[in-house]
């Protein structure tokens, strides 16, 4: 009896490592940190720039679970590929972190610059051959800025009077062809102009039916 107790016990001691070390209950754990790799469709551009990023190529010895992306500090994203826009022009930065099964986290950052889009510039006139003395209202409300920028407004009549604003309104001393020109400026400092010709002529005197006619310009 005593050696076959001597003979179990002996058993057990090896049958018990033996076990742990074939059996499946046990995975092997991870104690190295993720690689996190980001590639990028571009890292240069005109705002509003679209920017599609790829993950794809992070790395780790176990399988990493979690992807999670972020610009500028704000999470945007989780998934191995995304995409995001930036919409004002600076350096931006794009985040991400990998994590692994065991809790393991690496984070890559690459920075994205956005050069700043110049504005759209564009007007109407109420009159685009007003006569002499009577007022004409330029509206440039229409245009815009692709970041969304403040926009500000300078004008040149062509006759040595200028202008400030989105709406303006001028009336022209001397018949005659004049170039009216716009300026728009973002608060970035990107310009743009727009310009339209502008022939203001002078009404005949005395009234009737041909009273108040327009006369040809003078060349």
């Amino acid at each position: 009896m005593r050696t076959t107790r001597r003979v179990l016990w002996k058993w057990a001691a090896v049958a018990a490592p033996l076990a742990l070390l074939s059996g499946c209950e046990i995975a092997p754990s991870s104690d190295r940190a993720p690689e996190a790799v980001i590639e990028a469709s571009s890292l240069r551009g005109s705002a509003p720039l679209a920017v599609r990023f790829d993950g794809s190529r992070s790395s780790d010895d176990a399988d990493i679970v979690i992807y999670e992306w972020s610009f500028d500090g704000a999470v945007g994203a989780t998934g191995v590929r995304c995409a995001h826009t930036f919409g004002t022009g600076g350096t931006h930065t794009a985040a991400l972190t990998v994590l692994d099964a065991a809790g393991n986290a690496g984070t890559a950052r690459v920075d994205v610059q956005v050069d700043n889009a110049p504005p759209l510039a564009s007007f109407r006139l109420s009159d685009g051959a007003p006569w002499v003395h009577a007022p004409m209202t330029a509206d440039a409300t229409g245009s815009l800025d692709p970041e969304g920028l403040a926009l500000t407004f300078r004008w040149d009549f062509g006759d040595g009077a200028t202008a400030e604003g989105a709406v303006v309104s001028h009336a022209y001393d001397e018949e005659g062809a004049y170039t009216l020109t716009l300026v728009v400026r973002d608060v970035a400092g990107a310009e743009a102009t727009a310009d339209h010709r502008v022939l203001v002529q002078k009404p005949l005197p005395g009234g009737g039916c041909g009273g108040n006619r327009p006369v040809p310009l003078r060349r």
